[in-house]
Formats: structure tokens, sequence, C-alpha cells
């Protein structure tokens, strides 16, 4: 007899999109963490020690949050790293400056943003990067308040009944 896996079986399952959102983003936050211990230019990304510190440790919580029983937890915490994370896109495109990074062998960059000099840069690639994370979760956000507003679990169910 076969067996069959229902659709909402799966890690992803029955969740609303910002908890999908948050486990995938996080997943990915995580995978830069850890290449960025093998390749610190990975992409051009400027993945120091500390950077790859704080994107374990920010993919961990947003995973997290995306298994939450407390489905906002998962809004709340898409809004906050949305912005955050947005906010240091914008910051490093205004006040980045040219300049060599200390990490691995990259190039000159127009935006180096140097948080602490030699421990945790930022450049044009890493500011490019946090901005379409932020955009990722603060749609993840965006999309949970839409559902509770229309009183639905998430954009899937609004797509359905709309």
């Amino acid at each position: 007899m076969a067996t069959f896996i229902h659709p909402h079986d799966t890690v992803l399952g029955n969740r609303p999109t910002v908890q999908r959102i948050c486990i995938l983003s996080g997943i990915g936050f995580i995978f830069f963490g850890l290449v960025g211990v093998l390749n610190p230019g990975f992409i051009s990304l400027h993945l120091s020690a500390a950077h790859n510190l704080i994107h374990l440790s920010c993919g961990s919580m947003i995973i997290l949050a995306g298994f939450a029983e407390e489905k906002k937890k998962a809004y709340i915490l898409s809004s906050i790293m949305g912005f955050f994370f947005g906010l240091i896109g914008i910051v490093g495109f205004v006040f980045g400056n040219p300049g060599f990074p200390a990490v691995g062998d990259l190039n000159s960059d127009t935006h180096l943003l140097r948080v602490l000099p030699d421990f945790l840069e930022l450049g044009t690639s890493d500011h490019i990067l946090h901005l379409c994370a932020s955009l990722i979760l603060l749609f993840g956000a965006f999309s949970w308040r839409v559902a509770q507003d229309e009183g639905l679990g998430s954009i899937v169910d609004i797509q359905r009944r709309g």
C-alpha cells in the first residue's frame, strides 16, 4: 500500500505566510553564516567572524519564530528584523565610503561601512543582500497583518477565498 504525504504534513505545511518566510529566510541567514566561515569573501560579501555570528544568531531567532506556536511571534520578529536589516542596508549606502575591506582578498568597495574597523565591515553586496532580506521579512509581516485584518490565516487563504 502506497503512503502519501499530505501537503500540510511538511515542515512549512499549514503555516501562515509569515512563518514560512521566517523559516526560509532563517535558513538563508544560517547558510550565509556557515559559508562565511569557509569563504569570507563569498559572492563579494564581507563575512568576518562577527558578521557570521550575527547571521547565525539572527537566522536561529528567525527560524524559532517561524516554528513558534504563537504566530504573532513570527510577525513581531519579521517586523523588527525587516526594519533592522533595511536600516542597515540604507545606512550602508548613505554612509559607506570607498575603501579596501579587511576581510579576505576583496577589491575596493565604493560603499564600505566600517561598523567596527577590521572586525565588522559591510560592503555594497552586504547592503544589497540586507535590503533584499528586509523586503522579504517585511512582506511576511505585511502578509500576516493583512490576513489578521481579513480574519484569515495567511495570504494563501486570502487568494483561495478571493
